[in-house]
């Protein structure tokens, strides 16, 4: 691979840190690179009736969760350009409900808004969705339910922990005892001592990983200066040789920042769902 090539694999990559995921799928489509958003923000109201009593006392009927559109922006590039621009544009014709997926969230939508740029790529866009369900929340309270999006919580951790220098032979092992705790009878049982073993292995593989996240940003302070600084030297035309090292120390950082960032995502819903357990 090339040194320029090196210099936008860097860029790339620390584009895709910043964004907070590696990449994001809507029905059949796959966002990466320039196309994905900076930010996804996610949220709502909770509808509520409430009647005023003299003296300043509230009654408040709680009625159902509101939540907002999901909205993002970004740019369409490369040769299927077009193809992806009318694929979401059918997509959003067709009023029928796909799966919105990034990080750790996953939703059932309906693209309500859709607009793009027809012109040589990159073509800016930008795109909205109405929330129908919300799929990683667990529904009904039984153990069975609640160990199922355990394992598949622990499983998908377990192969992002275990990538990256900072976590060779450190994470990897912590999350997998997690995943084999989780998996025990009774797990999901309050007061039972699978339980109080999977909330221990849980809070030890989120603890090792909250430690390695720290470790890696703080290496990332530097390195952002020196890509700064290779950015302006290419931009310039001077020799760009001697960024090497910190082009390809920029690019492991990146990569085990993003993948340990997915991992806690996945170890908090499992302390949460925990937390939710019942005997």
């Amino acid at each position: 691979m090339s040194l320029n090539s090196n210099i936008l694999s860097a860029i790339t990559a620390a584009g895709q840190l910043f964004a907070g995921y590696g990449t994001v799928t809507l029905g059949p489509v796959l966002f990466s690179g320039m196309s994905l958003p900076r930010s996804i923000a996610i949220g709502g109201e909770q509808l509520m009736s409430v009647q005023k009593l003299p003296g300043g006392a509230r009654i408040i009927d709680v009625m159902a969760q509101d939540d907002d559109d999901i909205g993002w922006s970004g740019c369409l590039d490369g040769q299927f350009a077009t193809e992806i621009a009318r694929t979401l544009d059918k997509i959003r014709r067709s009023g029928q409900a796909v799966t919105l997926a990034w990080d750790v969230f996953s939703y059932q939508v309906v693209v309500c808004r859709f607009s793009c740029q027809i012109r040589h790529a990159p073509m800016p866009y930008r795109i909205s969705c109405t929330v129908i369900a919300d799929n990683t929340l667990v529904t009904g309270t039984t153990a069975t339910s609640m160990a199922l999006q355990l394992a598949a919580d622990l499983s998908n951790a377990n192969p992002l922990a275990a990538l990256g220098a900072v976590s060779q032979g450190i994470i990897g092992p912590s999350v997998a005892n997690a995943g084999v705790a989780a998996a025990a009878t009774n797990a999901t049982t309050v007061g039972s001592s699978a339980y109080v073993n999977a909330v221990g292995a849980v809070n030890i593989a989120a603890g090792a990983l909250q430690q390695a996240s720290a470790t890696v940003d703080a290496s990332l302070a530097p390195l952002g200066a020196s890509l700064f600084s290779l950015t302006q030297a290419a931009s310039t035309g001077l020799d760009t040789h001697g960024f090497s090292t910190s082009i390809n120390d920029a690019l492991v950082a990146c990569g085990d920042a993003a993948n340990l960032s997915a991992a806690q995502g996945y170890l908090i819903r499992a302390q949460q769902n925990l937390g939710r357990a019942s005997a």
